[in-house]
């Protein structure tokens, strides 16, 4: 209620961090971790979820909100593996990372040239398509995702120039990994 204004974050902060001395609990870590991501301290954010994570026991509801809310701070990677085993046939966190790579097609460290960063959308496809398969509450979602992917892949005339063609397999930097190439005909 309270990460919606600046002041009460502050204090709602402060009064967690103090009670959090004195009575380290996985609910009041999740929350901290909350208020951070609020006032866009990710880093700091992580080091709360992460101690909620450590505290939060057998209570498997409030693991996966504690995973969930780790997946908003930067280094989110091993959240989504979290999130995957603790909930082997959940599709949502498959097209979380989906979206999170297809995002990718604007970094750098991914590759220099813009139609090898296209590919993130054919490892993005590869992510919707495995949380279809899933979880099938995810498919019209997943489905939605997959066409505006498949708008953004390269044209195959492009990636031949390149020395590349439908269906091989290349690396990608950046996190991304190896992707199997897709492209618009």
């Amino acid at each position: 209620k309270c990460e919606g204004n600046d002041v009460s974050v502050d204090f709602y902060l402060v009064v967690l961090n103090n009670m959090l001395e004195n009575a380290p609990t996985a609910k009041g870590y999740f929350g901290k971790g909350n208020l951070e991501i609020a006032k866009g301290k990710k880093k700091e954010a992580d080091a709360s979820f992460e101690k909620a994570f450590e505290l939060v026991g057998d209570d498997a509801e409030l693991k996966i909100e504690i995973i969930k809310g780790g997946t908003n701070t930067s280094s989110s990677g091993k959240w989504y593996d979290r999130w995957m085993q603790a909930d082997p046939k959940a599709g949502q966190p498959w097209l979380r990372k989906a979206s999170q790579v297809a995002n990718k097609v604007n970094d750098f460290k991914v590759d220099p040239n813009l139609t090898m960063r296209q590919l993130c959308n054919s490892k993005a496809i590869e992510y919707a398509e495995k949380a279809k398969s899933l979880d099938p509450s995810v498919a019209s979602s997943a489905n939605k995702m997959i066409a505006g992917f498949e708008d953004g892949l390269p044209k195959c005339s492009e990636l031949f120039q390149l020395g590349l063609k439908e269906g091989q397999s290349t690396t990608l930097g950046g996190g991304v990994g190896t992707v199997t190439v897709k492209c618009k005909k």
